[in-house]
């Protein structure tokens, strides 16, 4: 289907849009409207039928996802190495344990914190709560809308539901 994601109320519309964060020679890439007025990451609506992933693909860099593992095709490398200028494995688990860390540490007992973010950090982030060793071969299932929670107390972490859908009942 070629038709966008497009929600709207009485008052209000809204579409489903997938962005992303080039960084290269330590500058980020933003898009600018027309009239040079307001900026955003580059990406852009999802149609129906697509994930995330490959409507951000088609809109950055306006490949398919398997015209993107042809070009850039997965290489065995040490857990220390990157390649196609990404972070390393290593680099990417600590990302995962840092903004874990922080959002902990920075969050009152009472409150709730919210993260929105693709599903591979989905997976490290599970990784680095329940202690796991960044090269787990532990997979958590997670869909382009999929809500986890998680909850901890007294040193005792628990996940509370695992990529609950419900709020996208009946779309």
């Amino acid at each position: 289907m070629n038709k966008d994601w497009i929600f709207t109320d009485v008052k209000n519309t809204c579409g489903l849009r997938a962005a992303g964060v080039l960084i290269k020679d330590n500058m980020i890439l933003v898009q600018r409207d027309r009239d040079g007025i307001e900026y955003a990451l580059p990406g852009g609506h999802i149609k129906i039928g697509e994930t995330l992933e490959a409507g951000l693909t088609r809109e950055i860099v306006n490949l398919s996802r398997q015209e993107v593992a042809e070009k850039y095709p997965y290489i065995e490398v040490a857990p220390h190495e990157a390649v196609y200028e990404q972070e390393s494995a290593l680099e990417f688990r600590f990302r995962a344990d840092f903004m874990l860390s922080k959002i902990i540490s920075e969050t009152d007992d009472d409150k709730t914190a919210a993260v929105v973010t693709h599903g591979g950090m989905i997976n490290q982030l599970y990784r680095s709560f329940l202690r796991l060793p960044y090269d787990s071969d532990a997979f958590f299932s997670t869909g382009d809308t999929g809500v986890h929670e998680w909850e901890i107390s007294e040193n005792r972490r628990r996940v509370v539901f695992s990529n609950k859908t419900s709020h996208i009942d009946g779309i």
